[in-house]
């Protein structure tokens, strides 16, 4: 479970870095476009931004469904579990 803290904590630290915001605006759920105001050019830079941090890739088609906060948690998550797991395999 502290794995998917750190993941959260992340996530926010780097969005509000791209954005220049306060972590406290940050939500689970506000909304990447309409709550934060993220341009399609933050939107690629936050996506390699995801990247390189977690070192996961994240087509294009995949990012096309996130829409909050929380959905680019969970996709984080997911990706880098993934990885973790085909490592073990």
């Amino acid at each position: 479970m502290s794995e998917d803290i750190g993941v959260a904590d992340r996530v926010v630290a780097l969005l509000t870095q791209r954005l220049g915001i306060l972590p406290e605006m940050v939500k689970p759920t506000a909304e990447l476009a309409e709550d934060l105001g993220v341009d399609s050019v933050d939107a690629v830079e936050f996506t390699l931004g995801l990247e390189r941090e977690f070192n996961v890739a994240l087509p294009d088609q995949v990012i096309a469904d996130v829409r909050t906060v929380q959905d680019v948690i969970d996709l984080v998550r997911e990706r880098t579990r993934a990885l973790s797991e085909a490592g073990r395999g």
